[in-house]
């Protein structure tokens, strides 16, 4: 089976279960009252997965970076973090013997340059 990077897409959730031992008295005031928040970044991709007459739309995910504070999810963090989650997430396919195109190093090149993936809340 073979794949495009380029249907990778960035994942950004909101994070659950915040580290707040990490987290000083300030930062956590604002994550209170809304100004800031706490997110996950992970890179993902649907599988078509072969099942009797049809196909199965399997998610792939990285297990993806947590405890990210940020204004919002457009903060432009998100996209340094989404291009190391891409290269997590193209090694996690090639160990199970799926293949990956184009070239990954290009794909993050340009992901650090700015065209980043799409997003998802």
């Amino acid at each position: 089976m073979k794949v495009s990077a380029r249907d990778f897409f960035k994942v950004i959730a909101d994070d659950e279960d915040p580290p707040w031992g990490f987290i000083d008295e300030e930062t956590a005031r604002k994550i209170e009252d809304g100004t800031l928040g706490v997110f996950g970044c992970q890179a993902q991709i649907e599988l078509e997965v072969p099942y009797g007459a049809g196909t199965i739309d399997v998610p792939i995910q990285t297990p993806g970076l947590w405890g990210i504070v940020a204004e919002s999810r457009q903060d432009a963090y998100f996209d340094d973090v989404y291009a190391d989650e891409v290269a997590i997430l193209a090694e996690m396919l090639r160990a199970m013997g799926i293949e990956v195109e184009p070239d990954i190093d290009e794909v993050i090149e340009a992901l650090r340059r700015g065209s980043s993936g799409d997003e998802d809340e």
